[in-house]
């Protein structure tokens, strides 16, 4: 006898965005993903909770909620490609079926339409961005121009402490990264823009590092007022 979708998922964790533990810490600020840590918007959350209505018909399933991105729509897997007509045509070829489903099609539109939304998101992300930039130079630590939704900050050769203590020790207070060494960059770390309260935690946590590294005689120079 098949065991009920419903009984077989009843014991399992609900989902939450960009979960990991880390031993001894409570509470973990995943900066280290390529989603932003910004909600949807209002409206693509209605146009998906009405494009599911009838869900309930069918008591073996259930919905989620919508995630990240720009749009926050990274968890429906939503986008669109622009390309040579050549290329559209040999990926439509090994493209599945039906791979946008009603919920995620209707959050989409109403998503774009919301222009309002999408221009706050922007805003609030180069803002926090660039008050990151400017604090990582304040530590005399590199942090090159961005257009996105993080930044890579370079530990230079010779300072006080590398990419990978740094990490280490971001990792032991509850904040995660990505390290950037798989890419050739062994000497960065790429930090998403997350919340004002999370960027603040990790601007804090670096000061903390810098300091320590000041006191130890590990730097030379003075320490940042």
């Amino acid at each position: 006898m098949p065991t009920p979708v419903r009984g077989a998922l009843a014991g399992l964790p609900s989902y939450e965005f960009a979960a990991q533990d880390v031993p001894g810490v409570e509470r973990v600020i995943q900066l280290g993903q390529n989603e932003l840590g910004v909600p949807p918007s209002p409206r693509a959350i209605e146009a998906a909770a009405r494009a599911t209505g009838d869900l309930n018909r069918y008591p073996d399933l259930g919905q989620g909620r919508l995630r990240r991105k720009a749009y926050g729509l990274a968890g429906l897997r939503v986008g669109w490609m622009y390309a040579p007509g050549d290329v559209i045509d040999a990926v439509g070829r090994v493209r599945p079926p039906n791979t946008i489903t009603p919920a995620g099609l209707a959050a989409a539109e109403a998503a774009l339409r919301d222009r309002e939304h999408l221009d706050r998101v922007i805003g609030e992300v180069a803002r926090l961005r660039e008050s990151f930039r400017r604090h990582v130079r304040a530590l005399g630590l590199e942090a090159g121009s961005s257009h996105g939704n993080f930044v890579l900050v370079r530990f230079p050769e010779g300072g006080p402490f590398d990419a990978g203590e740094a990490f280490e020790r971001l990792k032991s207070a509850g904040i995660l990264v990505r390290p950037t060494a798989s890419y050739g960059l062994a000497d960065c770390l790429r930090v998403t823009i997350g919340s004002a309260e999370e960027m603040e935690a990790i601007a804090s946590e670096m000061e903390r590092i810098a300091a320590n590294a000041w006191r130890s005689g590990r730097r030379q120079a003075e320490p940042p007022s």
